[in-house]
């Protein structure tokens, strides 16, 4: 028995991941992770050149601005976002 082309089979309708939108997805994230590194380099070499008494007159010290401008790194939680489409 032949079946008619306009009919549907059921493994037709399963989608297959955009390969294109995955790889931009992740050379965007990848742009990302270089632009926030060059960033942190530029900022720690800042903090680097302040001396204490600044620092104790912004109320900080150079672990926590450390720390703070650290946070900002790119995870491999978004690494995984990336990837799977939710970034």
């Amino acid at each position: 028995m032949r079946i008619p082309a306009f009919i549907h089979l059921p493994g037709d309708a399963i989608a297959t991941p955009d390969a294109t939108g995955r790889l931009a997805r992740l050379a965007a994230l990848a742009l990302r992770v270089v632009r926030v590194r060059r960033e942190e380099r530029q900022l720690l070499e800042q903090v680097a050149q302040m001396d204490d008494a600044t620092l104790r007159d912004i109320g900080t010290n150079r672990w926590e601005l450390r720390a703070h401008i650290r946070s900002g790194r790119v995870t491999r939680a978004d690494w995984v976002k990336a990837w799977r489409g939710a970034a």
